[in-house]
């Protein structure tokens, strides 16, 4: 059996790191500040990137420009990129790419999706035919 683990905020005692997980996201909530893309344009450049100057989280990359921006993406109002066989929307591009992979298709529905998408690949699990 695991030992128990404690919260870091409070004094809540988890059995597993799914219950500590649950007990965060209900007893600790954050609520996220939404921002247009063009508010979030002007922090791109931030000269510390050690901390998200939105929310002030601090941002554990060395200081990595990328990290940082994907960090800022996550308070983007718009949802602007959508899942070609679903259709639902997501904040990031890796996020709806990672989303994408999860849909098992055959060879032939990935064919269609790729001839009515702009003719960009795309990187899904496919079932060939036995």
């Amino acid at each position: 059996m695991n030992a128990p683990i404690k919260c870091k905020i409070c004094t809540f005692i988890a059995e597993t790191p799914i219950d500590l997980l649950k007990h965060k996201r209900d007893a600790h909530k954050v609520e996220r500040k939404f921002l247009p893309s063009h508010e979030i344009l002007k922090y791109f450049d931030y000269p510390d990137r050690t901390f998200c100057p939105i929310c002030e989280q601090p941002i554990k990359s060395r200081n990595f420009r990328s990290t940082f921006i994907k960090h800022l993406l996550i308070h983007s109002a718009e949802l602007t990129y959508e899942c070609r066989i679903c259709k639902k929307k997501f904040r990031r591009r890796d996020h709806m790419r990672s989303h994408e992979k999860r849909h098992v298709l055959s060879y032939a529905e990935l064919k269609a999706i790729e001839d009515t998408v702009d003719n960009s690949p795309v990187q899904l699990p496919v079932i060939l035919p036995t």
